[in-house]
């Protein structure tokens, strides 16, 4: 037997495991869905304190708590300065769920911490030289693989109805950093990226000029995705009446609209 002949062999067999390694990884994974979908949810009391838990469809909330199972296992929650309870750890669930409500087992791969501070945090930006060059208080900040939540900040955006969202807002950021790169593009405009693409720079240049939302939005295009997305969730009526376009391209690729009332 000639070496091409042996290698081709060896190739055979080693992709011959390989494959028998991924189907059982992946009966593994649906056994551990299966599981997981019969587990009690722990964050049932306090997901019936919030209004928007109670506007989603009752289909919907099932696979909203499916997903917050899932994310209480596989996420690591870090407490800095304070202690974290269920109550704080199903509230981040709900809301960095929400707009993935659509995808069942999405669960944000990439993500592996989320700390919790007790309040806003003071982020320095240090020159080369190492002198402070400027300080600037933060309520959340999302860097690939954690997200941070100032708690005090989400809380308020929460139970005081402030139309806006932290937790939406970090975990938007997420969904961008999916895609591979941070420019505004979440992970779900893949199956029609160009097209996305384009509705999304051109709604950009628009509401850099009109500047109807909030200004936190014109910094970048990352930061656009973000405040839109939480527009969409929270103030749905004021995307669609100024970006329409965009409005409907949020509508597909989180295959859900937020002024509709059965999904």
């Amino acid at each position: 037997m000639d070496n091409f002949l042996k290698l081709i062999i060896i190739l055979w067999i080693i992709f011959f495991f390989f494959l028998l390694y991924q189907i059982f990884d992946y009966i593994k994974f649906k056994i551990y869905l299966k599981k997981l979908k019969n587990k009690p949810c722990i964050c049932k009391e306090y997901l019936e304190k919030l209004d928007y838990y109670q506007k989603i469809p009752k289909n919907l909330k099932e696979i909203i708590e499916f997903k917050i199972k899932r994310f209480l296992i596989e996420k690591q929650f870090i407490p800095k300065y304070m202690q974290i309870n269920d109550e704080i750890k199903c509230i981040i669930a709900f809301y960095a769920c929400l707009p993935t409500i659509a995808y069942k087992n999405f669960c944000y791969p990439s993500l592996k911490y989320i700390y919790v501070y007790p309040h806003t945090i003071i982020k320095k930006h240090i020159n080369q030289n190492g002198i402070v060059k400027k300080e600037m208080l933060i309520s959340g900040e999302s860097v690939g693989d954690a997200v941070i939540i100032a708690w005090d900040e989400a809380k308020r955006d929460i139970y005081h109805y402030q139309k806006r969202n932290v937790i939406i807002h970090e975990f938007a950021h997420e969904l961008d950093f999916e895609e591979g790169m941070i420019d505004g593009i979440p992970v779900f405009a893949i199956e029609d990226f160009e097209h996305f693409k384009t509705i999304f720079n051109k709604t950009f240049q628009k509401a850099v000029k009109d500047r109807i939302i909030d200004e936190y939005a014109y910094t970048n295009k990352a930061e656009f995705f973000a405040v839109t997305t939480e527009y969409f969730f929270l103030r749905p009526k004021t995307l669609k009446v100024h970006y329409p376009e965009l409005y409907k391209e949020y509508i597909k690729i989180f295959k859900f609209d937020p002024l509709k009332e059965n999904q």
